[in-house]
């Protein structure tokens, strides 16, 4: 069975977690922190323009209490952890959140062609 979109499985002190950023987790971070949640989707953003590290703990939190079904002040806790320890966590998360898109590719459906059997001569 194929993956749910938006899921990241990832091991934190010898714990299997699964985070996961569904569109209600970034409507949330949307309604907290603005359309483009702080800038984290703003595709202009400069490298050199710091994000709000709070925003990144929250999407995090956001991920973990839909992945893990972790009340709200456990996830905190542990997003904090995780992204103390690894800031790239959160790209991470988001690119699972909006894959790039591979089936329409491998089916041909990108180019217009049936992914299915051929249709039948009359």
């Amino acid at each position: 069975m194929a993956d749910i979109t938006g899921a990241l499985h990832i091991t934190h002190d010898g714990r299997e977690l699964t985070l996961r950023l569904s569109m209600a987790g970034l409507g949330r971070l949307q309604n907290q922190h603005g359309p483009s949640i702080g800038g984290l989707l703003d595709e202009n953003r400069g490298e050199d323009q710091l994000l709000n590290f709070g925003i990144l703990v929250d999407a995090v939190s956001i991920a973990l209490q839909k992945g893990m079904r972790m009340d709200s002040e456990e996830a905190d806790d542990l997003a904090d952890d995780l992204v103390s320890a690894d800031q790239g966590i959160v790209a991470r998360l988001l690119e699972a959140a909006f894959p790039e898109p591979q089936v329409a590719e491998k089916t041909g459906a990108a180019r217009g062609k049936s992914a299915g059997k051929p249709r039948a001569r009359r």
